[in-house]
């Protein structure tokens, strides 16, 4: 006899999926997952759309006649975060924003040209358990957007950055902004 059993611990659900040999299969996760045997007899988890939802613990267990094993696996999903930008114009300054979104709280780093004041930071998590970081720089007056560059680093990667470097205005600046740039 042989089988094949996936012991899954997700966030918001438990379930299984098992195969043996001269057996029904078995799947009450009904997500998707399926198991698939291979040619030279493997058995592979697929997970389509791997998503957040899917993180957790994944317990292998295998029987066969003269033994088995048991491997259990921590999934766990990584992306870089989602990063966009803009300019705003405020009380006749320039403000360049960095948007970063993602699994974890990413941090945004600045690239100018000049000596840059402190952006405002702010974060939020959203219903989905994703967050949301917001980076706010007051350019000087003056100072072109055209050198400027935002970094963003997720927390669980410290060695993959995202960069973002094609601002440009949200919306309309006022009469007074163009005005002053010339």
């Amino acid at each position: 006899m042989f089988f094949v059993i996936w012991k899954i611990h997700l966030q918001d659900k438990e379930c299984m999926i098992a195969v043996a040999k001269n057996d029904s299969d078995f799947d009450n996760c009904q997500d998707g997952k399926k198991l698939n045997r291979t040619s030279e007899g493997t058995y592979h988890l697929i997970i389509p759309n791997f998503s957040v939802q899917d993180e957790g613990n994944y317990t292998c267990d295998i029987s066969y006649q003269s033994g088995g094993s048991v491997e259990i696996i921590k999934v766990s999903a990584f992306a870089r975060p989602d990063l966009s930008g803009w300019l705003e114009s405020e009380h006749g300054h320039t403000v360049a924003v960095c948007e970063a979104k993602g699994k974890s709280a990413a941090s945004i780093h600045w690239e100018t040209p000049w000596n840059s004041s402190s952006p405002i930071m702010q974060a939020s998590k959203t219903q989905d358990k994703l967050f949301t970081v917001i980076s706010r720089l007051y350019l000087p007056r003056h100072a072109s957007h055209t050198n400027l560059t935002c970094l963003a680093t997720a927390n669980d990667s410290k060695h993959t950055k995202t960069r973002f470097n094609n601002f440009t205005f949200r919306g309309k600046p006022s009469r007074f902004f163009f005005k002053y740039l010339r």
